[in-house]
This record gives structure tokens, sequence and C-alpha cells, in this order.
């Protein structure tokens, strides 16, 4: 119970922190372009710094399933008079870690590499053309968020055994959690695919998504 207190309270103090920094202003807390007076965390997990830097800068992300295990390392910095976008960008090289735009998601993954985005078929994002405001999962097992997604999305889904066995291991063990912004389902679908190494292909017939582990 003091471990979870003790992390709320770690996750409150960030986003205390940055929101002073704005001076109060909303509007300028949630613009890449504005600079920050501010910006400090002390001793807060990895993911909850970028969690909150990314927000400020109303940047989608994602962080790299390969690189989950430097999520929960404790940072501490203080810099002054600094975008958000800029500040995220710096502490990720601190961390010898990369921010990779996709255009066509919209989202930008935090990896170990510098490689190029990937390319899905543009033909997954022709289904729903709805931007939903908001899009948030909190620990929701993958095969669950992916079904969701594909909902928003208005595709059909096909889920390979392994996303839906109870008696694989893989899927059993991981859980989503996002927050996304003013992004069509099929993008959401697409970044959480990616996110997670999952292929997604059009089955021959051309109305059925099939998604599976990748290799």
């Amino acid at each position: 119970m003091k471990t979870l207190l003790k992390h709320l309270l770690l996750v409150v103090t960030a986003t205390f922190a940055c929101g002073l920094a704005a001076d109060g202003q909303e509007q300028g807390t949630k613009s890449a372009a504005a600079q920050v007076p501010i910006i400090q965390m002390q001793n807060v997990p990895l993911s909850v710094a970028l969690e909150n830097l990314a927000r400020q800068a109303a940047i989608n992300f994602t962080i790299d399933s390969k690189v989950t295990d430097k999520i929960s390392t404790p940072v501490t910095f203080r810099w002054e008079n600094m975008t958000a976008s800029n500040a995220l960008v710096r502490l990720l090289k601190e961390q010898a870690l990369f921010k990779v735009d996709n255009p066509q998601t919209g989202v930008s993954k935090v990896t170990a590499t510098n490689s190029p985005p990937r390319v899905f078929d543009k033909e997954l994002f022709n289904g729903s053309k709805e931007v939903i405001p908001w899009i948030q999962l909190m620990d929701a097992p993958l095969k669950v968020a992916v079904t969701d997604l594909g909902t928003k999305a208005g595709l059909k889904l096909d889920l390979d055994a392994e996303l839906t066995s109870p008696s694989k291991p893989f899927k059993e063990q991981v859980f989503v959690s996002v927050r996304f912004e003013n992004l069509t389902g099929g993008q959401a679908l697409a970044a959480v695919c990616d996110q997670y190494n999952l292929q997604i292909a059009k089955s021959e017939n051309g109305e059925v998504w099939r998604i599976s582990r990748g290799k």
C-alpha cells in the first residue's frame, strides 16, 4: 500500500511541476512551441516523465514494448526556458532512446533505435474517418484493446489464436495503457500494433483484417 501511495504521489508531483512551469496558461502547456520557464521533475519513473512532457507538448506517443524494461528508471532534472517538446527529446537522448514519428498514425514511438517509421497498408485507414477527441486504455488486456480499437476503426478483425487463447502466455502478460488525442480508430489501432509488434494484413476476400504476433 505504501508503495502504491508513493507512486501516486510521484505522478501528482510531476504533473504539478509541469503545470506550474507554464504559469497557469492552459494553451501554453498544450503547445509544443511554447517555452516553459521551468520544467522540473524529481525521482519520477521515466514513463511518468515522458507522459507528462508528451501531454504538455500535445504529442501522441507509445513506448516500444522492447524497451519497457527502462520505463521504471527514476529520473531527476530541472531545465529552464525550454519547450516541452525539446525537453522530451532531451530526456530521451539522455536515456539513449529515440522518438520516431509516424505520419500515418500521428503517433510517435519511443524506441531504442532511430529506424524509419513502420509503413502500414493505406486501406487500414479507410474505415471510420471519425476523429476521436480522446482514446484512453488503462491496463487493458492486449486482445481487448485491439478488439476495441478495431470497433472504433469500423474494421472487421480476425485475431490469431495466440491473441485469444488463455493457454498462450504471451498475451496473458500484456496489458495496454495508452492515451491518444484526436486520432481515428484506424490510427490508434495501427499505433498499438506497432507498439507491440503485431502484424496486421487484409484477408484475401478484402473484408477482414487478420492480426497476429510479429516475428
